[in-house]
């Protein structure tokens, strides 16, 4: 057969043929799957439907040559997802594929905003209809969009804010909305101040901030609040302040084992806050490897910068953490009281190629006081003994008073010595070159050098 024309389309597609001044179209083997019988035909397909016209109306047809939608609209154009604009007598309104009228044909002009909704004109206004003909917001606009899976309307130089449900964010309106870097949540400002609401239409935090930088700190989404010149730190889902907006500086510590702890900094005093646990602790994290102490419903524990901890929080309080450098490890040792008893903890992390190595050890609390360090030494009643972390009683509870003292040979590695003081006499106890407890030696001391470790006691 011999045409006047053949307009080729997309690979695959159907061809767009004329013949006497009509349309029609043939399938990629050549054969003719809608007859010349049309004005035009556009031949691009948008959800395997393409624009026809037949005296002077417009409607659809499919890739197998189907007349899907018999022409019958002023105008039409192509569908964008499930509908499609069309007009009747220059009114517009929405089909589906199936030629049905979501939107009868009345409006000045439409636009689709998302799968149930859609922007209407009216007197040359525009409001907001449901794909049910349900009016969701009057038309007094000049214009309207979507935003995300908001709406946002605008009004002269004032923008509103309108939730899937049609509710007014703010009845105030703001001067202008930004999206946060991920898209998690958008941030309305007013007078040069910003806030922060999710694609519910919730708003979070109200315009009252200078800036808001947004921050992920593991599954937590969270922004950085600056007013005047002061930072502080909030959830932006929940609208909860973490940090109180008054410190000079808020960082996210580097390292991958801080993934939840972010500094503050306020003139020379520094404090840690652990995301998962919203405690606000002194203890310097970032000399620790990410240790710290936290809290919750009122109990303290000890926890790393990762998702796991070291104490659980059920303790009424935790010591200060210490950590000291080896060779190959370091630890990490703490105290902890509960009903007035105190028991103690340590790590050992290994370091380099020993990174595998990091058993823990864990005095129950039941002691009146306590000294953590290389050995533990604790006081039961009156009386004082001396612990290995593994929980084995070196120095049986007999003394009034014990303490280490810490020697540094010629390798410059050290050794640690008890002292034990029982009336006037004061005892050596000390570790042999086989790591072997030597029987306790009297001695008399004339200058003695305390190891500087922390008691603790439940007279604290």
């Amino acid at each position: 057969m011999i045409y006047e024309r053949i307009i080729g389309g997309v690979p695959g597609a159907p061809v767009v043929v004329v013949k006497n001044g009509k349309y029609g179209l043939l399938n990629t083997a050549g054969n003719v799957i809608t007859q010349a019988s049309y004005d035009s035909i556009t031949g691009v397909f948008v959800q395997d439907l393409c624009i026809v016209k037949q005296y002077g109306l417009y409607g659809y047809v499919s890739k197998n040559g189907v007349e899907a939608i018999k022409p019958r609209f002023t105008t039409a154009e192509n569908f964008y997802g499930e509908y499609a604009k069309v007009s009747m007598e220059r009114k517009f309104g929405l089909i589906s594929k199936s030629g049905n009228l979501v939107l009868k044909p009345e409006y000045e002009d439409v636009k689709l905003l998302n799968e149930t909704e859609a922007a209407f004109m009216r007197n040359g206004k525009w409001g907001v209809v449901s794909l049910l003909n349900v009016e969701r917001i009057a038309p007094e606009y000049e214009e309207i969009r979507s935003f995300g899976r908001l709406i946002l309307a605008k009004r002269g130089s004032v923008q509103y804010l309108y939730n899937s449900d049609g509710k007014l964010l703010d009845e105030n309106g703001f001067d202008q909305y930004k999206q946060d870097r991920n898209a998690a949540y958008i941030m309305p400002g007013r007078n040069k101040k910003w806030g922060i609401a999710d694609y519910s239409g919730v708003l979070s935090f109200k315009p009252e901030y200078d800036s808001i930088i947004a921050i992920e700190l593991g599954n937590k989404s969270l922004a950085i609040l600056e007013r005047n010149s002061k930072l502080g730190l909030g959830d932006t889902y929940t609208g909860q302040i973490l940090i109180p907006v008054e410190y000079d500086q808020i960082n996210k510590l580097k390292s991958d084992n801080n993934l939840f702890w972010l500094q503050l900094i306020n003139g020379k005093d520094a404090a840690f806050f652990h995301v998962l646990y919203e405690t606000i602790t002194p203890d310097d994290v970032s000399r620790q490897k990410g240790y710290g102490r936290v809290k919750k419903d009122g109990k303290w524990g000890l926890a790393a910068g990762g998702y796991f901890d070291l104490l659980n929080p059920e303790f009424d309080s935790i010591a200060p953490v210490k950590m000291d450098q080896r060779s190959s490890f370091y630890t990490v040792t703490t105290a902890y009281s509960k009903q007035g008893k105190w028991g103690a903890f340590q790590k050992l992390q290994g370091t380099g190629t020993n990174v595998d190595y990091q058993p823990e050890y864990k005095i129950a609390a039941e002691y009146d006081e306590i000294i953590a360090d290389e050995y533990v030494l604790a006081k039961k009643g009156d009386k004082w003994g001396a612990l290995a972390w593994g929980g084995k009683i070196i120095i049986p509870f007999e003394y009034e008073k014990l303490w280490m003292q810490q020697t540094e040979n010629k390798k410059n590695n050290f050794t640690y010595d008890i002292y034990g003081r029982l009336g006037r006499h004061t005892y050596l106890f000390s570790v042999n070159k086989k790591g072997e407890w030597e029987p306790k030696k009297e001695v008399i001391l004339t200058n003695y050098k305390c190891l500087r470790s922390i008691t603790y006691s439940s007279q604290q």
